[in-house]
């Protein structure tokens, strides 16, 4: 039977994202082997069927002792298990997970799911060790699978990677037949709603803002909009917003905060249109995989993984990241619109869900990856 390792920095990411491939995994016979920091996610991993086995890891440690810890521990399961590949997910996990698979011999495959701030954040003794870290690890990788061609284009202009050697898919796999589709129907109030982590470069203060110029300009129309935003609050994150000005943006009415959950689905079937203003360093969003499968429209920035995941003007719309005025404009451009068309659109964005992000489409490639 063949084997294959999982490895990330969070069980929370393959347990949020990865879970539908990993089922396909396991139905094509493949056992599989996760190893990941233990948190309240991993016995979701467990009960789908596998194998999970915890690490001491940190996602932002600086210790170089602590460090090497992890990369001797991560080298030291992985040889006890002697899977055919690795699967590598998240940044630091795939630096030591090519470290590790090096040592050993063993094929590593690397997702990238997003640069996040390792290009952009401010020159550190740390960050400086990140990126040099990153040009030695990467090369040592046999294969690359990136979520969008921006990513890929910068990996090969930098040479971590090769054309022959990494290829390019949308996203990490949505499971379509969970995230059904479920038609609008008319409604009182036109619904927004904003999922996503609560930081800054995620939009989300763009969001409230054009929700409240969005607001002023359909009141002139008789129009009641509605702007709900959902996900969890990272206060651990540099970029995180504190929870007091999410509050406060609530109790103003602005917003309608309804905190964080496991599953998205009825918060999706329940509004009309889905917006995702990030100007963050996207893979690609799972929520706009996830809302197109419902069959929403999305509006989205056009910005890195986030033009990757619409066909502007029939399945969403793009807007220029941090443009409150851009933003307002989309919002009543769909609110102004009738329930029809924006059932066609997302019809639409259904039906590009069943033919580029089903996990199925993605498993496949993973597999195809696994020397026998």
């Amino acid at each position: 039977m063949k084997s294959v390792v999982l490895t990330a920095n969070t069980s929370w990411f393959l347990a949020n994202f990865f879970l539908p491939s990993i089922r396909e995994f396991l139905d094509n016979g493949t056992k599989v082997y996760v190893i990941a920091p233990k948190d309240e996610h991993s016995t979701r991993l467990i009960e789908a069927g596998a194998s999970y086995i915890p690490i001491n890891f940190r996602q932002s440690g600086g210790n170089p002792f602590k460090e090497a810890a992890s990369i001797f521990q991560l080298t030291k399961l992985i040889k006890e298990i002697a899977p055919n590949c690795v699967f590598c997910f998240t940044p630091k996990m795939a630096m030591y997970s090519a470290l590790a698979c090096k040592a050993l011999g063993i094929k590593v495959v690397c997702t990238v799911s997003g640069l996040g701030t390792i290009f952009t954040s401010r020159w550190t003794a740390k960050s400086m060790a990140g990126r040099i870290l990153m040009h030695i690890t990467h090369p040592m990788i046999d294969y690359h699978i990136f979520q969008n061609s921006d990513d890929h284009n910068q990996f090969l202009k930098l040479r971590l990677t090769s054309l022959k050697s990494s290829t390019c898919v949308k996203g990490i796999g949505v499971d379509i037949n969970h995230f059904d589709y479920a038609p609008l129907t008319k409604t009182a109030h036109v619904k927004f709603l904003m999922l996503s982590r609560l930081l800054y470069s995620k939009g989300v203060e763009y969001y409230v803002e054009a929700a409240r110029h969005t607001a002023s300009q359909l009141a002139k129309l008789n129009i009641k909009p509605q702007f709900s935003l959902l996900g969890f609050i990272d206060s651990s994150h540099p970029d995180g917003i504190p929870e007091e000005l999410i509050l406060e943006w609530d109790k103003q009415g602005h917003i309608n905060y309804l905190g964080h959950c496991s599953d998205v689905r009825p918060h999706i079937r329940g509004h009309e249109i889905i917006v995702l203003p990030s100007y963050y360093n996207e893979g690609m969003p799972q929520c706009l995989l996830e809302a197109a499968a419902i069959g929403r429209p999305v509006i989205t920035t056009d910005n890195v993984g986030c033009r990757d995941a619409i066909d502007n003007g029939e399945t969403g719309t793009l807007v220029a990241a941090k443009s409150i005025s851009a933003l307002s404009e989309a919002m009543v451009h769909y609110a102004t619109s009738s329930t029809e068309k924006r059932i066609a659109i997302g019809k639409k964005a259904r039906e590009k869900a069943e033919r580029e992000f089903c996990h199925k489409i993605i498993a496949e490639i993973y597999l195809q990856q696994i020397p026998s």
